[in-house]
């Protein structure tokens, strides 16, 4: 069983700055507390994660391979974080969001680069998370929810999903327009695929 480590963003970042700077004078100046509160916190983290992050002597602090493999786990959790804070705020002020979709390895290669390349121009606050995977699988992120549209074939279509063929006479959009209801659903509305595509048995799929 996987033990419940209950440390907060306050005390990754105040672990990084211990381990950055290899000093808790220095780092208790960076984040405006006292030595004595700094070095409570970072106890107190060290007791809640069951392990002895740095090694201190009168001299020096430096990590323990423990704390080497923490410090690599909080950049990594922090730079989520962060990242993850920034695309909500372009979300809430109407200027982006994340579009997911899954689709077919052949598909993510060869045609997707292109039609992501013009949306990011005409939108450049939306944020693109694509997953490569296989047909059944594409339409089984869609159903529960993990993606927000798929390109896949249409062979053994499930209820409650919608289709739109991408053909060679579909019809190149002029722009790429991102909403908060496009980014739900991102060819909710249209009457035509954003761009052209060839092969009939290519379908955009959209969960109803």
């Amino acid at each position: 069983m996987v033990p419940d480590l209950d440390v907060s963003i306050r005390d990754l970042r105040l672990v990084l700055e211990v381990a950055e700077r290899r000093s808790f004078t220095e780092a208790a100046e960076a984040v405006h507390l006292s030595q004595s509160a700094l070095s409570r916190a970072v106890n107190d983290a060290e007791r809640r994660l069951g392990a002895r992050l740095f090694s201190r002597t009168t001299r020096s602090v430096t990590p323990t391979p423990v704390g080497e493999e923490f410090v690599r786990t909080a950049r990594a959790i922090l730079a989520h974080h962060e990242r993850r804070l920034r695309e909500f705020a372009l979300f809430r002020d109407g200027l982006g969001g994340v579009v997911r979709g899954a689709t077919l390895p052949s598909v993510a290669a060869t045609l997707l680069p292109a039609l992501v390349a013009a949306l990011k121009r005409d939108a450049p606050g939306v944020v693109v998370d694509i997953d490569d995977t296989l047909a059944h699988d594409a339409i089984d992120q869609l159903l529960a929810g993990r993606v927000d549209f798929a390109i896949t074939v249409a062979d053994g279509v499930p209820d409650g999903v919608e289709f739109t063929r991408w053909s060679a006479t579909g019809s190149r959009s002029s722009s790429a327009r991102t909403t908060r209801s496009t980014a739900e659903r991102p060819f909710a509305g249209r009457s035509s695929p954003p761009s052209r595509w060839s092969g009939s048995d290519t379908r955009a799929a959209s969960a109803r």
